[in-house]
């Protein structure tokens, strides 16, 4: 895929994102599952918080989008002057 035909719709399939003590996995390629783990807690990714913290999954995936919104930006070279 070109720089120039990567667009908002791209940012679709298996991702991930992490923070200081968690990390959220969302895979929209099919099953939209959502995947949230607390690492200070629990290193081996065993227990799916996402439906018992629903705040923190919407902040990290608000982390992620910005992210990814910066990225393309970077790609498509327009936050540079």
């Amino acid at each position: 895929m070109q720089v120039d035909q990567i667009q908002d719709g791209s940012y679709k399939g298996p991702r991930a994102i992490t923070t200081q003590n968690y990390k959220l996995i969302l895979d929209q390629s099919g099953s939209s599952s959502i995947e949230l783990y607390d690492l200070s807690s629990e290193l081996g990714e065993q227990n799916n918080l996402a439906k018992a913290q629903p705040e923190k999954v919407k902040e990290l995936q608000k982390l992620m989008r910005e992210w990814q919104t910066s990225v393309l930006a970077s790609l498509q070279g327009k936050d540079y002057p």
